[in-house]
C-alpha cells in the first residue's frame, strides 16, 4: 500500500506474513525528497507472534526485534 504527500514525502506499508503459525511483521516507510541529488528514507519493522520459550522457537517472526532504518543517499 502507497500512500504520499505531493511528490516530496511518499509513504508505503507493507505486511510479512506466515500462515502456518499466524506470525508476521508489519513494515513502514517514507521516503524525503529533498532535491535530485539527496533523498532521506526512515523506515519501521513491527514483528509479532508467540515469543521464544528459551532456546525454542515458538513462531516465524515472533522472536524478532522492533527495528528500524534511517538511510541518507546522495546522488551526483
Amino acid at each position: 500500500m502507497s500512500r504520499g504527500f505531493g511528490s516530496a514525502l511518499p509513504l508505503s506499508a507493507g505486511w510479512i506474513f506466515a500462515p502456518t503459525d499466524g506470525s508476521g511483521v508489519l513494515t513502514a516507510l517514507a521516503t524525503w525528497v529533498f532535491s535530485d541529488a539527496v533523498t532521506l528514507a526512515a523506515s519501521g519493522y513491527w514483528p509479532y507472534g508467540d515469543e521464544p520459550t528459551g532456546a525454542v522457537l515458538r513462531s516465524e517472526y515472533g522472536g524478532v526485534a522492533r527495528s528500524g532504518l534511517l538511510q541518507i543517499s546522495f546522488y551526483y
